[in-house]
């Protein structure tokens, strides 16, 4: 009886780490994306729709508002990310994958945005100096 009663408080206590461990995540991205979106209005707007998405998914919640974070701080247009998340899903999802190639998808597609912004302002910057030098 009492190593039953010592497994119930250990999971118990998991439990409780694991709940503490996702409320610390939901707060700190609640802070970032204010910081992302330019205010709490908009950060909870975003926030919102997550929310909605995620229920409707098969995907853990965590992994999607780690991902949110992650595009949107490489440059992705927030109304661009939850379609973005959709189309993600699903392709994992048709691939019988899960959430940890959810993560690296996205990993992927911020490294790319990342990219195309560096040589976008790369070629930007090298267009202006030419400019500059003919004037």
């Amino acid at each position: 009886m009492s190593v039953f009663g010592g497994a119930i408080v250990g999971l118990g206590a998991a439990a409780f780490k694991t709940g503490i461990e996702y409320n610390t995540l939901q707060q700190t991205s609640r802070a970032a994306m204010k910081t992302l979106m330019g205010g709490a209005k908009e950060a909870n707007a975003q926030i919102d729709k997550l929310d909605a998405f995620a229920k409707t998914s098969p995907g853990a919640k965590q992994v999607f508002i780690q991902s949110q974070q992650q595009l949107i701080g490489f440059g992705v247009e927030a109304k661009k990310v939850i379609p973005y998340l959709g189309a993600i899903q699903d392709a994992v999802a048709a691939t019988g994958c899960g959430n940890q190639q959810i993560k690296e998808v996205v990993e992927t597609m911020s490294k790319i945005q990342l990219a195309s912004k560096i040589t976008g302002q790369t070629a930007s910057s090298s267009a202006t100096e030419e400019s500059t030098r003919r004037v």
